[in-house]
This record gives C-alpha cells, sequence and structure tokens, in this order.
C-alpha cells in the first residue's frame, strides 16, 4: 500500500532554536530510520516529514519510501538526539496514550 502524504509532524516547542543535524527519527517497527540533516529549526516553527512526498513550505523533508509506514489505526514515532538522550516518543491511534518499548 502506498500513501506518499502520510507525515509526522515536528514542532519546537522550546524557546531556543535547534539544530536538527543527526537527529534520527524512525517508527515503531523499524521500517524506516531517517537522519535530518543540517537544519536550524526555530521556536514554534513546526516540520513535515512527509513518507515520499516533498513539501518545502513545510520544510521540506522526504523519507523517499514508496509503501506506507505509519499505520492508519496507530502506531509509533521515536526521535533520537545525537546525544544519545533517551529518544522522544509520539503515539497516537490504538497506542495513544501508553508507553511502548523502545525498538
Amino acid at each position: 500500500k502506498q500513501e506518499p502524504d502520510e507525515y509526522v509532524l515536528i514542532r519546537n516547542d522550546g524557546r531556543s532554536a535547534i539544530n536538527l543535524k543527526g537527529w534520527k527519527l524512525y517508527d515503531k517497527d523499524q521500517l524506516i530510520e531517517f537522519v535530518f540533516p543540517e537544519f536550524v529549526l526555530q521556536p514554534k516553527q513546526e516540520c513535515r516529514i512527509y513518507t515520499n512526498e516533498l513539501h518545502t513550505d513545510t520544510c521540506g523533508f522526504n523519507l523517499e519510501c514508496k509503501r506506507a509506514i505509519w499505520r492508519n489505526e496507530g502506531d509509533c514515532a521515536y526521535l533520537d538526539d545525537p546525544e544519545g538522550n533517551p529518544p522522544r516518543e509520539f503515539c497516537y491511534g490504538e497506542f495513544a496514550g501508553q508507553s511502548v518499548p523502545t525498538p
């Protein structure tokens, strides 16, 4: 199944800019691992990371995956920083509110 328009949204809720270089985004089943290039996420800025579409108006990130990654009924995304802190976990649907073991 293809869903090129599915995406993960990340947002900087802090007061300082964050350089995303080296941060990793991956899914619960580890179908993908996306390592961010040099990119400064400004305070309150949002970016979308699309499965297989390019939208420069939302930061221009694209996983270049030809199959669906994120399950419609629920899934989890993980975001690791390059300093080795525990991953940030974002779950929705049937996994919302649950703590799912990090892959």
